[in-house]
């Protein structure tokens, strides 16, 4: 497992020099017209365990003064694991691709037409409870992939026709349609009917209140495995119980037992990716 930061923001050319002479690979942008080409849009990646990684993070520490605010501690994180990691987890957490928006896409309108409006907050959006086909504007540009997600909808997952009735209803994962914008079925994507709920340890998790309805989400974690379960789900798909998210998103995140993503590996399905789940030992 490696957890890794992404870098972002305006350097000139004495940081990047600073950089690279510490081995670091730094990306620079094309910038903006107009735009002093001193200091321009750069980036770099860097693994906590990396040789480099504590006279890096010293010298961004160094400029947070320089920049006003502090570069050393505003980073994208993710965490990459090995095969093994993956291979050997009993529970992962899946999301996948992001393609298209749920339609009508204005100011959140298709959750009127998707969803039971009047049990959720129509600020950060928890208690939503889908009653209706999603629609999207047109069958959806695959490529090579077999799983998507809307952008968001970070609860729910699509697939192929095909791809669910090889990988998924062996492992009896329901379907439902997804139409177009006249409520016409489309032929090449079904969304998955995920109905078991399970409960995630998120102690020790930064929370963020929503101020109009007082609910408490946990962010979601970029570092490490994915919190562990507190009970077993007898299906081999569930989402959690707990809302995940800040400001206007709210979702529950979905997992998948072993043997469900062994399916999907063994059937070259690409676009989805993978957490595994922290293990919990009291759960057999």
């Amino acid at each position: 497992m490696k957890v890794i930061h992404r870098f972002v923001f305006h350097m000139n050319a004495a940081h990047r020099a600073a950089l690279q002479a510490l081995d670091v690979r730094v990306a620079v942008g094309r910038g903006l017209a107009g735009e002093d080409q001193a200091t321009l849009h750069s980036s770099f990646e860097i693994a906590e365990d990396a040789p480099n990684w504590t006279p890096v993070v010293g010298l961004l520490r160094q400029w947070d003064a320089d920049f006003d605010y502090r570069v050393s501690e505003s980073s994208l994180v993710r965490t990459e694991y090995s095969k093994r990691e993956m291979r050997s987890a009993d529970w992962l957490s899946i999301a996948a691709w992001h393609h298209g928006y749920p339609q009508p896409d204005g100011c959140f309108e298709f959750r009127s037409l998707s969803y039971e409006p009047t049990e959720s907050c129509d600020q950060c959006g928890v208690g939503l409870r889908q009653v209706a086909p999603f629609r999207m504007t047109g069958e959806p540009k695959w490529g090579r992939r077999g799983i998507m997600q809307l952008h968001w909808i970070r609860d729910e997952i699509f697939v192929k026709p095909e791809v669910w009735a090889a990988v998924f209803r062996p492992a009896r994962v329901l379907c439902r349609p997804v139409v177009n914008r006249r409520g016409v079925d489309l032929k090449t994507v079904v969304q998955l009917v995920i109905e078991e709920e399970a409960s995630v340890v998120t102690n020790g998790l930064p929370t963020e209140q929503c101020e109009k309805c007082g609910d408490v989400r946990p962010n979601y974690p970029n570092r490490g495995f994915f919190p562990m379960m507190r009970g077993r789900p007898s299906q081999s798909m569930a989402r959690t119980r707990e809302h995940f998210g800040s400001g206007a998103q709210s979702y529950k995140c979905l997992l998948l037992c072993h043997d469900l993503f062994r399916a999907i590996e063994d059937q070259g399905v690409r676009g989805a990716y993978y957490r595994p789940v922290m293990p919990n030992p009291d759960v057999a």
